[in-house]
């Protein structure tokens, strides 16, 4: 999946910092991966910044070196309810449209494991019923649709899901590319269905490569509940004569 379908991932956090230096010293050591960009929506702190990289790897953003494993060095006010982290997948990542529409209409079919993983409760800024009103389901090319939507598809190169609380935490951050990537991977699978329950399956085979998933998950098994199932599109020709 990864050589025909590359996955790319970009990720904004919204932060209330309490002295810009650190900030400053951050962006500097890290300034081929991320930049800075104000937002008015952000709460918290005396300097208000919105920290949005370049796309990354699975594999390198989840390693040592990568700029979210020293996240822990911002001194950010944690205001969940306000603050969000929104993660952007290269449309390249999904196969077809079946894989995306599994991908999205699973993401979306469980309120309560997406508040346990993103920290933080669903709120009008991640909308997921406006998402469910879209007659443009599974076109992985279809742009359009509200901004503010729990799996926004208003940009050309990207999906962007919008669901998870900013944090400096690396593992949080981490906790969330770990459910992105496996869920992509786990999609992928061409069977007509999705389910939560095989997801975890899928997780546990993978726990390697995704503990931080696998332990919230493994201790929280009676949310993992949530089925979709795939129907191809009826075509049906008309004469507008």
């Amino acid at each position: 999946l990864a050589k025909s379908n590359p996955a790319w991932y970009g990720i904004e956090l919204e932060y209330g910092l309490h002295t810009k230096l650190a900030m400053a010293k951050f962006v500097h050591s890290f300034e081929d991966e991320i930049y800075l960009k104000s937002d008015g929506s952000i709460r918290g702190g005396n300097h208000k910044a919105e920290m949005v990289s370049h796309p990354g790897s699975f594999t390198h953003l989840m390693s040592p070196d990568s700029w979210v494993s020293h996240l822990h060095t911002l001194d950010a006010e944690d205001m969940p309810l306000n603050n969000g982290c929104h993660i952007h997948i290269s449309r390249t990542a999904f196969k077809d449209s079946k894989h995306y529409a599994k991908f999205k209409f699973l993401i979306q079919d469980n309120d309560e494991l997406l508040e346990l993983v993103g920290g933080r409760p669903l709120t009008s800024y991640c909308d997921k019923k406006t998402a469910k009103k879209l007659i443009h389901k599974c076109d992985k090319d279809y742009t359009g649709g509200e901004k503010y939507s729990t799996v926004n598809e208003c940009h050309r190169a990207t999906i962007e899901l919008r669901f998870m609380a900013s944090s400096n935490k690396p593992d949080q951050v981490k906790r969330y590319l770990q459910f992105i990537d496996s869920m992509l991977k786990y999609t992928a699978y061409y069977h007509q269905s999705a389910s939560y329950q095989a997801y975890f399956s899928y997780v546990t085979k993978y726990k390697e490569t995704y503990p931080l998933v696998h332990a919230i998950l493994e201790a929280n098994q009676s949310v993992i509940r949530g089925e979709v199932v795939y129907k191809e599109p009826k075509l049906v020709e008309m004469n507008l004569n």
